[in-house]
């Protein structure tokens, strides 16, 4: 995706309050994804709960991420059982 359409993304994600809102906001987009953007929203998500829900939105919305970029997605989460559920979602 590119940087202004990532930017808008981005902005409505920290408008929203709720998670069920920045979710919705995912959801919307008719673009991909890099890796490096996944981590960029990641962090507006504060717990793992979120976090899992937005990987789940993000599932199909991603570009093919090579190998060593998904340890940088994995490091957003905190425990290893998240961290397993985020790596089911990547991998499928």
């Amino acid at each position: 995706m590119d940087k202004k359409s990532f930017e808008t993304v981005l902005d409505e994600i920290r408008k929203a309050v709720l998670t069920e809102y920045k979710l919705k906001a995912i959801e919307y987009v008719h673009g991909y994804f890099s890796s490096e953007q996944v981590v960029d929203l990641l962090r507006y998500f504060s717990w793992a709960e979120p976090q899992l829900k937005a990987m789940k939105a993000l599932q199909h919305k991603m570009v093919a991420v090579h190998p060593a970029e998904v340890v940088n997605i994995l490091n957003c989460f905190t425990f290893s059982k998240d961290k397993l559920v985020a790596l089911e979602l990547l991998a499928s």
